[in-house]
């Protein structure tokens, strides 16, 4: 099991752009045609790990719409239910509903990186990547690639905003990525209070549903799911970007919460980090790891 320090560097060592060989981990095939489809699924390599991608209108108390959702599972069992993917623009149409499928495209990469901190010096990175071209149906047809990779360790996914006429200079003001738990859990947080702050504090115990609207909880964020597994959510890549907070959606149910960011041109990995072996903070077990 890979700490979380070494699953940050890990992505940030690996250019999104790079592609070694075609993979048919799903039922889709690349270039397949426009339009929207059945969900689109990428899996780990060692099967445990899936994460699954879908166009839909959900009922209340999603918001309305036809719009990205991602789910992930981990050894079958649900960990993310249908969990919202959309970025807003300053002075600008949020991009999170109404979209087409251009072209899907799936990958595999097995390497291995040297660590310059940790307990190894040699990681091996290795996943399955899924990638969805969207594009606006509505003018002026805005179009976005989302990014999902498939880890034995873990699930990460990434917004990409290619080069194009209808999105030119920007500024992004957030991002309406949710992470919707499937079951009762409970966190690890520590509550920054505010954006202006020393990132110090106690780690508290506290089950999602009692997290205030007015909290701003910061990543890395421990999970502890009722019957497993544990997870973490982090984030990688954050070069010129700027980081993640945790806030509680209030349109979400007790186990929901979002994460929202603030301007840049090519945003990072969130990783929803999975685990069945976590050990309570501050026992020595992957939990514990703190990221810098």
């Amino acid at each position: 099991m890979l700490t979380i320090l070494e699953v940050r560097q890990m992505l940030r060592n690996v250019g999104i752009t790079a592609i070694l060989l075609l993979l048919p981990v799903s039922p889709l095939r690349a270039g397949m045609e426009p339009g929207n489809s059945a969900p689109l699924t990428v899996t780990s390599p060692d099967g445990n790990v899936s994460i699954s991608f879908e166009l839909k209108a959900n009922p209340q108390p999603y918001l309305p719409g036809e719009r990205a959702y991602y789910r992930v599972s981990y050894k079958g069992a649900p960990v993310l239910v249908d969990s919202p993917l959309g970025l807003d623009f300053q002075g600008e149409r949020p991009l999170d509903r109404d979209f087409e499928v251009l072209r899907t495209d799936t990958v595999s990469r097995d390497e291995s990186w040297q660590n310059l901190f940790g307990a190894r010096r040699t990681v091996r990175n290795h996943y399955n990547q899924l990638a969805v071209s969207l594009r606006e149906r509505r003018s002026p047809g805005r179009r976005v690639d989302l990014i999902f990779r498939a880890y034995n360790e873990g699930a990460a996914f990434r917004y990409s905003l290619p080069e194009q006429e209808a999105l030119g200079r920007f500024t992004l003001a957030a991002e309406n990525t949710g992470f919707y738990f499937a079951r009762e859990a409970y966190a690890y947080a520590l509550n920054l209070g505010s954006y202006t702050t020393s990132y110090e504090g106690d780690y508290r115990r506290v089950s999602l549903d009692r997290i205030k609207p007015a909290s701003i909880v910061a990543l890395p964020l421990l999970i502890e799911m009722a019957g497993g597994p544990w997870a973490a959510l982090l984030e990688a890549d954050l070069t010129d970007y700027a980081a993640c907070s945790s806030v509680k959606s209030p349109a979400a149910s007790s186990n929901r919460a979002t994460s929202c960011s603030i301007s840049a041109p090519r945003p990072p990995f969130p990783i929803p980090l999975g685990s069945s072996r976590a050990k309570r903070p501050g026992t020595g077990g992957p939990g514990a790891s703190r990221a810098g």
